[in-house]
């Protein structure tokens, strides 16, 4: 698959005229093999090609757990009970599977949000010490792997503030365009074994060594598996229980990585991850290689918004050549709200806090940081006045919908905070999703002589008012 980069493709007009004359060619050459017919997505419309339907029922979903009470992944309950539950090929039960894992299930999707799985596996894509950390940035290297956590990272055992370098933490997350590390899972680690995952280059066969990322990767006597030479552009997960020796990794054991999702063809999948290797002849999800038709849906995009590093969901089913043919392509959109404070209420499909409502889906990932430490915190389990932080993102039609929900611990005399695009700014006041911010005398800024506009993202602390106006102690510039 060409691996060029989104920007030699603009205008956006030539990425779809690109796109057309790809069906004609996969079109004519369907008619002359007779390898694909026509059929239909189940909402009307009809692809073209569709891979020829097998008798199969079952589908294979990849994506993050959001909660449990079963198993939740992209939105729909599975039912593990008698299903085949690993971690990297270890047997392990549900109590062991924690929000934010990126799984794979496989299994009967019933189309009700429940579905009952056969096997459910995970693998995690590093373990081992942070060596340094960007707070500012919030990025971490870890075994030569630049590790990137955003507001939808869920921390299990710890939290970005308290990391230090020399932890050892375990990460799970997408990969992105450069070999980033997006992290949907950092929990905290006392393993001695170190694992990581990556793309040789630098192979130095004179040496013994390669590289991934910036690490220097040490294999002589090292166990191959699934692989039958190095080689540089190959995938790999690289395993040792040795300290590192100077900065180098000394493999034990060096194993081949499939990339994508192997499944049958005519098998329905879907797939949460970010988009890489893009160009108008298709592109990868979490190395699965993607191609989109005239009759793919589009969900808070378009087919001009697919670009490399973009998130998104993508459904439909594989072709004889292994590739995923999208009939829907939902874009998912950046949490760039957080709300921090006390419940005011708690509804059937939402919740309020600062007098705003946010509505809570299936997607909506939950974690109790409280003394309960729930692991099957739901919305059914919310109480008004407990404190929480929640992440979220506006709508297109101004609703405010929550990727992520919190329970905290209750503090007295905590303040409560949000961060946000400012909507209105007249000094002293300005206003963030709604919610009134003021600041006086005693309110500090960062950077100093800075006052929030229209359209920049900041943070406020403060106290909120008996008239629901929070009294800001600090305001913040985010980047």
């Amino acid at each position: 698959m060409p691996k060029n980069g989104v920007a030699a493709h603009d205008p956006a007009e030539n990425l779809i005229m690109t796109f057309s004359r790809t069906l004609l060619s996969i079109a004519i050459t369907a008619g002359l093999l007779s390898a694909c017919g026509g059929g239909s997505d189940g909402s009307g419309s009809v692809g073209t090609p569709t891979p020829t339907p097998t008798t199969s029922s079952s589908k294979t979903v990849m994506g993050p757990i959001s909660g449990f009470g079963s198993v939740i992944v992209n939105g729909v309950h599975y039912d593990v009970d008698g299903a085949s539950v690993t971690s990297d090929g270890a047997t392990i039960t549900e109590a062991d599977l924690k929000v934010g894992m990126i799984v794979r299930v496989s299994g009967q999707n019933n189309g009700d949000g429940t579905g009952t799985a056969v096997s459910l596996s995970f693998d995690d894509d590093l373990e081992g010490p942070i060596s340094s950390i960007d707070s500012i940035n919030k990025q971490m290297v870890v075994l030569g792997q630049t590790v990137i956590v955003s507001a939808s990272t869920v921390f299990d055992g710890t939290t970005f503030d308290i990391l230090t370098p020399g932890t050892v933490i375990e990460v799970s997350g997408f990969f992105d365009s450069t070999g980033n590390l997006r992290a949907s899972l950092v929990e905290a680690s006392d393993s001695t074994d170190f694992e990581v995952k990556g793309r040789i280059t630098g192979l130095d066969v004179a040496n013994e060594t390669f590289l991934l990322g910036s690490l220097t990767v040490a294999y002589t006597g090292a166990v191959l598996e699934d692989i039958a030479e190095l080689a540089n552009g190959l995938f790999v997960e690289v395993k040792t229980a040795q300290p590192l020796q100077s900065g180098v990794f000394v493999a034990e054991e060096i194993e081949g990585e499939e990339e994508g999702v192997d499944a049958e063809e005519g098998e329905e999948l879907e797939i949460v991850g970010i988009v890489t290797d893009f160009s108008p002849e298709g592109f990868a999800v979490n190395g699965q290689r993607i191609r989109i038709t005239s009759d793919t849906e589009f969900d808070e995009g378009s087919a001009a918004s697919l670009a490399n590093d973009i998130r998104i969901e993508v459904e439909g089913q594989v072709d004889a050549n292994g590739v995923l043919i999208a009939e829907e392509i939902s874009f998912e959109q950046e949490s760039q709200i957080e709300v921090e404070a006390s419940l005011d209420a708690v509804g059937a499909n939402s919740i309020t806090v600062l007098g705003r409502e946010f509505k809570v889906s299936d997607r909506t990932f939950f974690k109790d940081s409280s003394a309960a430490s729930d692991k099957f915190l739901n919305l059914g389990k919310l109480l008004t006045g407990q404190w929480v932080e929640v992440d979220a993102y506006q709508a297109a039609d101004g609703s405010l919908v929550a990727t992520s929900i919190e329970r905290q611990e209750t503090e007295e005399g905590a303040t409560a905070s949000i961060q946000g695009i400012v909507e209105e700014s007249t000094p002293p006041s300005f206003s963030i999703i709604g919610i009134t911010v003021t600041t006086d005398s005693n309110t500090s800024f960062e950077p100093a002589d800075f006052f929030p506009q229209l359209g920049e993202l900041t943070a406020v602390e403060g106290m909120v008012t008996a008239d629901g106006v929070l009294l800001a102690e600090s305001v913040e510039r985010e980047d």
